[in-house]
């Protein structure tokens, strides 16, 4: 399944200028404690390279208050968008 963030850019493939697309590639679920867990990943629609899949991971705590803990959809666009010699 693709989907895409409003209002978040993705840039180009660096290889090729291709468009690029977030892509999620696992989905998983857990009941005690309730959490989510999902992995994305960003890739070239033309030319079919991917960054590694990062991990998301949202629970809700004992109060009933959800956490994130980890953002893989920000994370993979992060990674895409960063490109040789610019600041980390």
């Amino acid at each position: 399944m693709v989907r895409r963030m409003p209002n978040i850019e993705i840039k180009p493939c660096p290889f090729c200028g291709g468009v690029a697309t977030l892509s999620k590639v696992t989905n998983g679920f857990m009941h005690d404690p309730v959490t989510i867990t999902n992995a994305y990943r960003v890739w070239c629609e033309q030319c079919h390279i991917y960054t590694k899949s990062y991990e998301s991971k949202i629970w809700q705590d004992k109060y009933g208050v959800v956490q994130i803990e980890a953002n893989g959809a920000m994370d993979a666009i992060d990674a895409w968008n960063r490109r040789c010699g610019q600041n980390v």
